[in-house]
């Protein structure tokens, strides 16, 4: 469930910001407010879901053979 409201979520944000985006090219200045305080306000609800999913379900550690790498990607 909660994969799915993450997933919501930052949807919702990603189609905010093109459409502020179109709405700042088009003069919408209050339209182009809205969109972008939407866009942030759903990435917020998304790294708060996000925070909550791998409190209440943490991942286990990796220990495969290119632990050194992975660690040094992330």
């Amino acid at each position: 469930m909660l994969n799915y409201l993450s997933l919501i979520t930052v949807r919702i944000s990603g189609l905010s910001i093109p459409a502020g985006i179109y709405f700042i090219k088009t003069g919408r200045r209050e339209m182009h407010k809205k969109a972008m305080i939407n866009a942030s306000l759903f990435a917020l609800i998304f790294v708060a879901l996000y925070l909550l999913k791998n409190a209440l379900f943490p991942t286990p550690k990796y220990e495969g053979p290119y632990r050194s790498l992975f660690l040094f990607i992330l």
